[in-house]
């Protein structure tokens, strides 16, 4: 979920001129597993997605701060809307050197870093 809005916004930012090689995921925490009821009502799930200051080294790379929460709706017991924080980090998009070839969208590579 996460790859890919980060994949949907660099794409929306860049249009294409850059390929992604990689996603490194940092100080990434799960706070609460995320049950999907079997009733019709279902669950709804938002994902934040912010940038965060950019690391410039010799290659440019993007960074993002994910928030992942569902909300549950109200019922007649609950009359307030739940909202639950599932998990939340960093995600750092790694970019192709320049006159290199670019990996498909499917084989791209993901980094988990531990802090």
């Amino acid at each position: 979920m996460v790859l890919e809005a980060a994949t949907q916004v660099f794409e929306a930012d860049n249009r294409g001129v850059q390929v992604i090689k990689s996603f490194t995921l940092h100080d990434v925490a799960l706070q609460a597993a995320l049950v999907v009821p079997e009733d019709d009502q279902g669950v709804e799930v938002l994902l934040t997605l912010q940038p965060v200051a950019l690391n410039i080294t010799s290659n440019y790379e993007h960074m993002y701060e994910f928030c992942i929460t569902s909300v549950t709706s109200s019922n007649r017991q609950e009359p307030e809307d739940r909202f639950i924080e599932h998990s939340r980090g960093r995600v750092r998009i790694g970019l192709n050197s320049a006159g290199k070839s670019g990996c498909s969208r499917h084989t791209q590579s993901i980094i988990i870093q531990q802090a």
